[in-house]
């Protein structure tokens, strides 16, 4: 399959796609349509670039079609979006109930349109519940306990102890007893493999919110990690990929009434 394509039927030579292309991948051909340059057409990173801008539908990139693409008429209003992010709040009660398969699927497969650092699209998204989660927990938890009883937990890492103890009185602290535990990850030879995984998981976040799903940024499991490396290979997050962060998340055990007013910030506008 040709990752790049132009439908002679419907390409009018406009040559968007040639100035829109940031690596100067497509060239005028044969007859004057746009294809693949010989020369250049190995740097095409399959941005979509040239598929989103054509104005009659005539590139196909990886053999999509444009008539399966999202159009700007769905795009919501700038009062919506706003009420999005306004609304999003960290979550720390969820219901015992699990998001379906199908649904998260769905968020995540959603999600992979998140931008990544030249267009790496490094990124692996690993997903524990069920049995695979209360395992994980366990395992983590006693590992905590182990390094505490062979005197080896850092002063720095001691809180852990005590949630720990927290855990085995029934108080799950770090994982909040939620369903599901979300990591990102990307190739360690993405262009910017942490940025990627928390952009990916920025944008989750809100697709979760808008489906009506809590989510939480959770350091303490980051802080686990940094103490335990080896629990990341036992979920198959090896040397070789970068664990940029982890997100608890499922249906939400209580419901916030409004939105919050947070709009203080710092802006600065240097003039030289």
């Amino acid at each position: 399959m040709e990752r790049f394509a132009a439908d002679r039927k419907l390409c009018t030579k406009c040559y968007l796609c040639l100035k829109i292309c940031p690596w100067s991948a497509i060239e005028a051909g044969e007859e004057g349509y746009p294809e693949s340059s010989p020369a250049r057409g190995g740097r095409c990173a399959a941005c979509q670039q040239c598929f989103a801008l054509c104005p009659e539908g005539a590139i196909s990139i990886e053999g999509k079609s444009a008539a399966k693409s999202v159009s700007p008429e769905n795009l919501p209003s700038p009062e919506a979006v706003e009420a999005l992010i306004r609304f999003r709040r960290s979550v720390r009660y969820y219901k015992k109930e699990c998001v379906s398969a199908a649904v998260v699927d769905n968020l995540l497969h959603i999600t992979a349109n998140a931008p990544t650092g030249t267009n790496s699209r490094k990124l692996r998204f690993t997903v524990l519940e069920g049995d695979s989660l209360e395992n994980f927990k366990k395992a983590a938890y006693e590992k905590i306990e182990e390094l505490d009883a062979k005197g080896l937990l850092p002063e720095k890492q001691r809180y852990l102890k005590a949630m720990a103890e927290s855990w085995r009185s029934g108080r799950d602290v770090i994982f909040r007893d939620a369903p599901h535990l979300l990591l990102a990850s990307s190739g360690k030879t993405a262009s910017t493999p942490h940025e990627d995984g928390v952009i990916a998981l920025s944008y989750f976040e809100l697709m979760a919110n808008s489906a009506g799903l809590g989510t939480l940024w959770v350091g303490f499991v980051m802080h686990v990690f940094k103490l335990l490396p080896e629990l990341a290979g036992l979920i198959g997050i090896g040397e070789d990929r970068h664990l940029s962060y982890a997100m608890l998340f499922g249906y939400p055990a209580i419901r916030f009434r409004r939105g919050v007013q947070r709009d203080e910030v710092e802006i600065a506008r240097p003039k030289l």
